[in-house]
């Protein structure tokens, strides 16, 4: 449909070798899909939960998708009724299922109510669950605590002290509720992201008008098993700074990840991160001004100590792209990745994979069957795949010419199969010569797999 511009290289292997498994997936089909949380599962498959208007009722549904290794779709399943019904986050459960959690329109009371629904583990429906007032709620985010229960994390507008509350539920494994708390002053409070910290307490991040009417600053508050107030803390400056996602780090702290302006004196966001120690008080803060990330949604701690993040890059409102941001463990930047073409184009959700690799959801109307399509994009640890794979004798696979517009040569040994693919991971020839002829192919960029003396190689090569 559309055409994807990589500003950063992705390869797409067919080959399950040395390297690491890469690819990019869309998944949908005529109207709108999103991806908003990921998990990988123990046997290297992923799980994307976000919502659909193109399967089920056209006001939108819980949408379940899970694929292979490799990111090929094995099943999808929506639930949800008739009205707007919007998955924001999910859950592992102890018997292989799932539990799914964000916003009902179709039951309930109110605006929207609190909707979760639980899954087996092939997405076969169970049961539902809703709660709410005559007003608005949501869950944003859920977790299974150590004590084999489930807690949730939302807003209201139904209850409370202001117009909107950051509310904590916590129920049982039948989704029965054991207690709510709202949390919040006489302006609004939101909360977007949740946590158990390894004291058995639970922490969560968001923001609040409560302290400047007129601005917003990051809200991070520590609460008891019980849901009792414990701290909080605000951060940010003289403008608005939100934070959306958080993690507890390996030393203890925890790290925010969210967008600031101010840095820019108002003028617009930028990717803003807080690192804190474990009672909250700030080791350190960075807003990224010499970048055009504007909102920073998603972080994840990565076993060299570091931190990868995501989330969506660029002023422009109507077509922004995806990025990657890899920093090391005092916020300094290692690389960084942009994914996107002329529409909008959003990162929601990032993980660090069991080959250290790493893969990132949310969605795309750049490529794929719909407006906006459920994104899946897997790459390898170094961040992109644009270096040689060498073999055990230390060779490397050279192509020449590259850029071309005729034909090119591919100077190994011993050449077992070639694979030649494009940018969506389409296969655009097989073989084994070692001179192609590709002036017919159009002009852009292709990766080349080589597979010889039972090792792969892997290159770009341009097409003039």
């Amino acid at each position: 449909m559309k055409t994807l511009f990589l500003i950063s290289l992705i390869v797409f292997s067919s080959f399950d070798c040395i390297s690491q498994i890469t690819f990019e997936k869309t998944y949908g089909s005529t109207n709108n899909e999103q991806g908003f949380e990921l998990r990988q599962l123990e046997d290297s498959s992923f799980a994307i939960a976000g919502g659909t208007r193109s399967f089920g009722e056209p006001n939108g549904n819980f949408y379940l998708i899970k694929t292979n290794k490799y990111g090929d779709l094995l099943w999808e399943e929506n639930y949800g009724g008739s009205e707007f019904d919007f998955c924001y986050a999910f859950e592992n459960t102890p018997d292989g299922g799932y539990i799914l959690a964000g916003t009902t329109a179709s039951f309930g009371a109110g605006l929207g109510d609190h909707f979760i629904v639980k899954v087996d583990s092939i997405g076969t429906f169970e049961w539902q669950k809703f709660y709410g007032g005559a007003g608005f709620e949501k869950l944003n985010d859920v977790i299974l605590s150590n004590d084999s229960s489930f807690y949730f994390l939302g807003i209201t507008s139904s209850s409370g002290a202001g117009a909107e509350d950051v509310h904590v539920l916590k129920t049982d494994m039948n989704g029965d509720t054991l207690w709510t708390k709202t949390y919040g002053g006489a302006l609004n409070d939101n909360a977007t992201s949740l946590i158990q910290t390894s004291d058995s307490n639970l922490l969560f991040v968001g923001w609040t008008n409560n302290y400047n009417a007129s601005i917003s600053s990051v809200l991070l508050n520590k609460i008891d098993p019980v849901g009792n107030l414990i701290w909080t803390k605000t951060y940010g400056g003289a403008f608005s700074d939100r934070g959306t996602h958080l993690i507890q780090t390996s030393d203890g702290g925890y790290m925010i990840s969210g967008n600031t302006r101010s840095s820019t004196a108002g003028m617009f966001n930028k990717l803003y991160l807080i690192k804190t120690d474990n009672l909250g008080d700030t080791i350190w803060t960075r807003a990224y001004n010499n970048h055009n990330f504007t909102h920073g949604v998603h972080i994840e701690q990565t076993s060299d100590g570091g931190y990868i993040v995501t989330g969506t890059e660029g002023i422009s409102v109507s077509s922004p792209d995806l990025f990657l941001f890899k920093i090391d463990q005092n916020g300094n930047e290692e690389w960084n990745l942009i994914y996107g073409g002329s529409e909008m184009d959003y990162g929601l959700c990032v993980k660090q994979t069991f080959d250290e690799g790493y893969v990132v959801t949310g969605l795309n109307s750049s490529m794929g069957a719909g407006q906006q399509d459920v994104y899946l994009l897997k790459i390898d640890k170094t961040g992109n795949s644009t270096g040689f794979y060498p073999t055990e004798q230390n060779q490397f696979l050279e192509i020449y010419p590259n850029p071309t517009t005729g034909k090119i040569t591919i100077k190994t040994e011993n050449i077992e199969k070639i694979e030649i693919m494009n940018v969506h991971g389409g296969l655009v020839y097989v073989g084994i010569e070692k001179e192609i002829d590709i002036s017919s192919f159009p002009k852009g960029v292709y990766f080349i797999y080589v597979l010889a003396n039972g090792s792969m190689f892997t290159n770009k090569l341009v097409k003039q």
